[in-house]
């Protein structure tokens, strides 16, 4: 190991939170979220509630405060953070701290998954939301897909350049086909994904879908022990693949699309 080894690797994370925050501050710009910005409505940032109650980070998404490890080979994209209805309500100090509520079935489930399937625990991974504004109503309310295909080429794809894992695991199919479509790719159904190779690379890392981890996704797609299947065969390939070299600052561009016909 080279004597400089570890002060080369708190560089390389420094520069990767700084572009990081870079993301972070793109998110807060008068336009961003906006008709002016390409999306189909405006959207209100989440600096905009309670005084930027829940935006005192250097994220884009406040989900990554308990799972921000820059240097993760493991990256979680769920579909979006918050709505209107939820950040309407009064400051919740867990979730500030947090950004997230521990309590709520959905993050048991995945912090669940990821040590039962990986050995690993939320904070070893680095999370995201794919859409990073909130969205109109209430929490289950749609978000139109072209709106989180814009969010996320201007946010999600680049966090994936930025931290470079090994493998990232989007977090039900409309955020999976969300990243597909951002790339140009057809839409997949869930039960046509073979998790024996990844369904798409993007700069040399493998994108899977898994079912949403909530109590409703999991129920419709064959209940938490099927999910744990899923989630089992993601970290056997994790595993087995060859790590990233420390020292490369080669950028693979080319995406690949595993799945085609």
């Amino acid at each position: 190991m080279p004597a400089n080894l570890p002060a080369m690797l708190a560089t390389t994370s420094r520069t990767k939170a700084d572009r990081l925050a870079a993301l972070a501050r793109l998110r807060r710009q008068p336009a961003a979220g906006t008709c002016r910005d390409g999306y189909s409505r405006n959207y209100r940032r989440i600096e905009e509630f309670h005084d930027r109650y829940y935006d005192q980070h250097d994220w884009a998404s406040p989900w990554t405060l308990s799972a921000c490890n820059v240097d993760s080979d493991l990256m979680i994209i769920g579909q979006d953070w918050a709505s209107e209805d939820f950040l309407r309500k009064d400051p919740n100090p867990k979730i500030r701290q947090f950004g997230h509520d521990p309590a709520l079935a959905t993050n048991k489930n995945l912090k669940r998954l990821l040590q039962e399937a990986f050995g690993r625990r939320f904070e070893d991974t680095f999370a995201t939301n794919a859409f990073v504004f909130a969205k109109p109503g209430g929490m289950t309310s749609q978000i139109p897909a072209a709106d989180l295909i814009l969010s996320i080429k201007q946010f999600s794809l680049k966090e994936i350049e930025i931290v470079r894992p090994r493998m990232v695991i989007c977090l039900g199919i409309g955020t999976f086909n969300a990243i597909r479509g951002a790339l140009g790719l057809r839409p997949l159904k869930l039960e046509a994904i073979d998790y024996t190779s990844p369904a798409v690379m993007y700069c040399g890392s493998e994108v899977h879908g898994v079912p949403h981890v909530g109590a409703r996704g999991l129920g419709a797609t064959g209940g938490y022990g099927r999910s744990l299947e899923i989630w089992k065969a993601l970290g056997t390939r994790l595993t087995a693949s060859a790590p990233h070299s420390l020292t490369s600052d080669r950028r693979e561009w080319i995406m690949t699309d595993t799945m085609s016909d």
